[in-house]
């Protein structure tokens, strides 16, 4: 499913706008799982950081999921960044004030991944939802 929305988004700049609810969880929260695996939360920020209130809604993640993307959205201050630079900022400034921070999340975040498999939350979350996803 990520991977068809994905394409939706590469086609299309939209694309994102006119998804569903369900949908924009989806690809808002596979995409975080995606960009941190790659380089850790200061990827995912100085890259694609503006999905990051979407991962937020994720309604199907779990305590312990929403808790550590709560954290992560919260080190970007508000009002949360919109530009790249503004994200590119703030992720300067943790690194100055303490460069272990987002080492620390990215642990988080990989425990999780051992102890709480994304992946099921995600396809339980499109059963339950399926005309959201399939028309």
């Amino acid at each position: 499913m990520f991977e068809h929305l994905c394409r939706l988004k590469r086609s299309d700049e939209r694309a994102i706008d006119w998804m569903t609810p369900e949908q924009r969880q989806v690809f808002a929260f596979n995409l975080l799982r995606q960009e941190v695996n790659h380089g850790g939360f200061d990827f995912f920020f100085r890259y694609r950081g503006s999905v990051g209130p979407c991962a937020r809604l994720a309604s199907f993640a779990t305590p312990a999921w929403a808790a550590l993307i709560d954290d992560a959205c919260a080190l970007m201050g508000a009002p949360y960044p919109s530009t790249t630079d503004g994200f590119c900022d703030v992720l300067d400034q943790l690194e100055a004030e303490d460069p272990a921070l987002l080492a620390r999340l990215d642990d988080r975040f990989y425990q999780l991944e051992r102890d709480e498999p994304p992946d099921e939350l995600v396809d339980r979350f499109i059963w339950w939802h399926k005309p959201a996803f399939f028309t």
